[in-house]
């Protein structure tokens, strides 16, 4: 199940499925480590009328009828239940606390019976702490009425408060191991077996009993609090009763809940600004996706930092005047770039370790550290619009010294001489290893911008003048060889036989509008128009789904073969981009409202969907999706 809301505050992430249901805990970075593993914290309720009759269900299941709202200005989401035993009704409000690493859910029950209703409502909680279920404890705190849930140096309570009922029942168990399957399916008869404390692979249990009177609603607030030991826990949760015995804790007010029918072009464009803060850890680690549902078609995910992903956000943050982010950003490119080697590898764990990867270090027998030199590329454009912005930044000089000089000086050596363009790496899809146009782009635009930057000119000068003459000349061999003149388009990629002759890729690729896209070239140009027009007749997904695939014959998550491949929001807003710096702007008025009719209710977007019944499929959300929305809602209104 994708994401239908997604909580942070850089360092606790909360990922919340379209059923309510808690799927997604990371902390202490964004995206590392998931203590649920894609697993849940669950929401079950028992109801006693007088007349004895009862009834228990699970929150996420087909029983409830459950609709999703965003408040527009704040991270706060609201989802409502509605079951029809007495037209029960579930009103669940959540946020983040914004001094502590805080989940808070303000629950409301109401019904319209005229007879008082008994509610034991259960929370569940199948934790796997650091993402292992050895050598987990979960007990129940008698001082904080909670269950505590703890391995090495992080530590989770849960707890539940409020007027009309308390936390009065628990258990603590085994799951998942021989006959145990956990203490939740000790709730469904309505009553815990209070056993307080188990360790290994464990599940906890608790009950807020209370009553629905006619007429009237019941509210209490379930918490999640992480910290890094369990005293910690207690310091937070004693700051909370100070907040509770004030009524200050409440939900953030600024706007009022989005109930009215529609999605608006305005609100999915400031649910995307939330999205790219969402997925930026606390120590500027910027990561793809959180999604753990991914871990159902490959046993890895999107929980990375990728040079590319990053260095496309942190430009917008940058626009968006984000300067602390941006700053935390800039600082962990400088810990993860090495000058041996003088680029970034494929991607990066939030805590700035090498990531997992799928590309070989070995090429024809020989050794080669697998890398897409266009992520080295486009982290050096967005830095050196950080410093245009911020001119007398203290961290300017290193990184001009310490990340764009060594950088740039190998964009020079690793290049065919002959040809004057780069030598293989990997492409932007991270599918095959070539000599990409979409790299060669990013690399002119790279080398042209070093070339500008006046504090290399004076300080570089020699190094400014090559980079300058290598941007040319690589210009000049972009035209040169990646040019089909017969088919008035760019090849996508060329290779380089044992012969040393290049041979081209003939696929459409979306990738080749970054010629455009980085306006290497004035837009009167007509290998803009050409190649434009030619991408368009080839990868627009004509089916009532619509929007542009990636590339003529994608295979990734591949559900037709009637169309080049599934449509994504990336390739959709490029197209949509590029038709307005030509003059089409209904081109961008078609990526804008199909961006907002592919938006979840909650306004996430997913990387990509199915042609033909709009499924969400791969990751949702997926930060760069919302990041591409973002500039092309800009260009739109510019």
């Amino acid at each position: 199940m994708p994401r239908n809301i997604v909580l942070s505050n850089h360092k606790l992430f909360i990922g919340i499925d379209h059923r309510g249901t808690i799927r997604d805990l990371y902390y202490p970075y964004v995206g590392q480590y998931n203590h649920l593993s894609g697993h849940w914290i669950r929401k079950g309720i028992f109801c006693a009328i007088e007349n004895g009759e009862s009834f228990f269900s699970w929150l996420d299941t087909d029983e409830w009828t459950i609709q999703s709202r965003y408040c527009s200005d704040t991270n706060t989401f609201t989802t409502y239940y509605s079951h029809p035993f007495q037209n029960l009704a579930v009103e669940e409000k959540q946020w983040l606390d914004s001094n502590n690493d805080i989940f808070h859910s303000k629950i409301k029950l109401s019904t319209s019976f005229d007879k008082n209703i008994h509610v034991g409502f259960f929370f569940t909680h199948d934790l796997r702490i650091d993402e292992s279920d050895i050598g987990d404890t979960a007990f129940y705190h008698p001082l904080l009425n909670g269950i505590i849930h703890y391995k090495g140096d992080k530590s989770f309570l849960f707890t539940a408060q409020g007027k009309d009922g308390a936390l009065d029942q628990y258990a603590c168990g085994v799951k998942g191991f021989k006959e145990f399957q956990g203490t939740w399916l000790d709730a469904e008869d309505g009553k815990l077996g209070m056993n307080p404390i188990a360790q290994g692979s464990v599940d906890s249990t608790f009950r807020f009993q209370t009553t629905i009177q006619p007429h009237q609603d019941t509210e209490f607030t379930y918490s999640i609090i992480a910290a890094s030991s369990i005293q910690d826990c207690e310091k937070i949760y004693s700051l909370q009763q100070a907040e509770l015995a004030t009524n200050r804790l409440l939900p953030p007010s600024k706007s009022q809940i989005e109930k009215k029918k529609g999605k608006t072009l305005e609100s999915l464009y400031q649910q995307s600004i939330q999205m790219l803060l969402s997925h930026t850890s606390h120590n500027g680690a910027i990561i793809a996706a959180c999604d753990s549902n991914i871990m159902e078609t490959n046993r890895s995910n999107y929980c990375y930092f990728w040079p590319r992903d990053g260095a496309h956000i942190a430009s917008i943050l940058l626009k968006l005047d984000y300067a602390p982010l941006v700053d935390k950003y800039i600082d962990f490119i400088r810990d993860i770039f090495k000058q041996d080697p003088p680029y970034f590898l494929q991607k990066y764990r939030p805590d700035g370790c090498v990531g997992a990867s799928w590309h070989p270090w070995i090429i024809d027998n020989q050794y080669e550290k697998a890398f897409q030199q266009d992520e080295t590329a486009l982290t050096i454009i967005t830095v050196l619009e950080y410093i245009a912005k911020y001119p007398h930044s203290k961290k300017n000089d290193d990184l001009i010294n310490n990340f764009i000089i060594p950088a740039g000086t190998f964009f020079c050596e690793h290049i065919y001489p002959e040809y004057d363009l780069p030598k293989p790496s990997w492409d932007l899809w991270e599918e095959r290893r070539g000599i990409h146009f979409h790299t060669t782009c990013s690399v002119i635009k790279a080398l042209k911008l070093m070339s500008c930057n006046i504090d290399i000119q004076n300080k570089y000068p020699a190094k400014a003048k090559q980079f300058q003459n290598l941007s040319q000349k690589m210009l000049q061999a972009l035209n040169q060889f990646f040019w089909n003149n017969q088919e008035k388009r760019w090849y996508r990629c060329l290779f380089v036989s044992d012969k040393g002759d290049l041979i081209p890729d003939y696929a459409a690729d979306s990738a080749t509008l970054s010629y455009s896209l980085f306006q290497l070239e004035d837009l009167s140009n007509p290998k803009h128009r050409n190649n434009f027009d030619y991408l368009k007749l080839n990868l627009k997904i004509n089916s009532d789904i619509g929007g542009y695939a990636r590339y003529s014959g994608d295979y990734y998550f591949r559900r037709s073969e009637e169309y080049p491949g599934n449509p994504w929001i990336i390739s959709t807003v490029w197209f949509g981009i590029v038709g307005k710096l030509l003059g089409e702007t209904e081109d961008l008025e078609y990526a804008l409202e199909w961006c907002l009719h592919r938006a979840t209710d909650t306004y996430m977007l997913a990387e990509q969907y199915h042609p033909v019944t709009g499924e969400l499929l791969s990751v949702s959300p997926l930060t760069w999706s919302h990041a591409e929305f973002i500039n092309l809602y800009q260009i739109a209104n510019m």
